[in-house]
């Protein structure tokens, strides 16, 4: 008997249709990260690298965008994730400005291209359980987009 859940309804069906448009599967097991890491990092920072031409010149200036992402996300509260998601989605799309230009000048950091889509690197996964502080969570969807 089929079950009826998040994983066999919604996150299934959208991970069919990711792969469908192009988007590679990545099991959650086979993501180079651990479990109590929300980021994959090897990945966030390749992409940051390859995005942004600041960033190549002086990799580890990649470093402080991630750890910038990760304060974003040891910061969320729990009776307070809708507030959080909006600050992370404005510091991905619009408030990301760093240090890097010439004579420190602030210039935006990019993580994502939206044009040449043949070029693009797409990844998604599946749910990714593991434990923290004794109890069982469950991160949902995870994207990669460059």
């Amino acid at each position: 008997m089929p079950h009826f859940d998040e994983l066999h309804t919604i996150e299934q069906m959208t991970i069919d249709t990711l792969q469908q448009n192009g988007w590679m599967y990545i099991k959650a097991a086979d993501l180079p990260r651990t479990y109590d890491s929300v980021l994959v990092e090897p990945m966030l920072r390749d992409a940051l690298v390859r995005l942004n031409p600041c960033i190549a010149e002086e990799p580890s200036r990649a470093d402080q965008v991630i750890y910038r992402l990760r304060s974003l996300i040891l910061s969320a509260r729990p009776g307070n994730l809708i507030a959080q998601n909006e600050i992370f989605k404005q510091f991905i799309f619009e408030r990301n400005t760093f240090p890097f230009g010439k004579n420190g000048k602030a210039v935006p950091v990019r993580f994502l291209r939206w044009s040449r889509t043949s070029s693009k690197r797409i990844r998604t996964s599946s749910r990714i359980s593991g434990f923290i502080r004794r109890k069982t969570a469950a991160r949902n969807l995870t994207s990669c987009c460059s």
